[in-house]
């Protein structure tokens, strides 16, 4: 059986999210495989230097380096047409002038920026991101726009999606070779969903023994 461990993360850094927090914890875990949240194509430009590094690319660059250590892309491969990308940026535009919303999110990215990923992987951490969704399914329901309305359904589906395809990429990976330990790494907002897609879908199946609390 292999144990992975889910450890989630920002992209960029913020105070105590920092690569150097993140390559002490990857070492300290000492994995012989990562799962990264990249899709194929993403993960192949980064690595070749075509496209900027993210705080986790610049950790498993460090960390692989001189080893034999397996870094997989797990992730959807996502085309969006610019058309796409603007409407998915337009329909966040409110959330972001709403004031109760801009004050639970200043509290996260405080707690963030202070106790770095240790908050990033807590339930505190989770509450405050159920409390930003609550907040964005009312002002979105009420504001009788069916282009955002439907806007922000797609943004949700994708992300569905995308933690399903990743569940479901690393457990066929895990069936195809064996390893001693796992890491995967994810971003905060998905930490939750993936939690409850693993404890609902794979509750049954034995080949992976998950590790949420590992900052706990």
């Amino acid at each position: 059986m292999t144990e992975i461990i889910l450890i989630a993360t920002v992209h960029r850094p913020k105070g105590n999210c920092n690569p150097i927090e993140l390559y002490r914890i990857i070492e300290e875990i000492n994995p012989d495989v990562i799962f990264e949240e990249q899709s194929p194509q993403n993960h192949t430009l980064i690595y070749l230097g075509q496209r900027n590094d993210t705080i986790e690319t610049l950790c498993i660059k460090r960390f692989s380096q001189g080893k034999q250590i397996e870094h997989l892309p797990v992730d959807l491969e996502r085309k969006m047409s610019s058309e796409l990308q603007n409407k998915f940026a337009k329909v966040f535009d409110p959330f972001q002038s709403n004031t109760e919303y801009q004050n639970i999110n200043f509290q996260r990215e405080i707690l963030s920026q202070r106790y770095g990923f240790r908050f990033l992987n807590s339930d505190e951490c989770s509450i405050f991101g159920d409390k930003l969704k609550s907040i964005e399914n009312i002002i979105i329901s009420s504001s009788n726009d069916f282009e955002a309305v439907e806007t922000y359904r797609k943004w949700t589906e994708m992300n569905d999606l995308r933690e399903t395809e990743m569940l479901k990429n690393i457990y066929k990976i895990c069936e195809d070779k064996k390893y001693i330990k796992g890491l995967f790494l994810v971003g905060a907002e998905h930490r939750k969903p993936i939690i409850e897609k693993i404890l609902q879908k794979y509750s049954n199946n034995k080949s992976i023994n998950w590790n949420f609390q590992y900052l706990a």
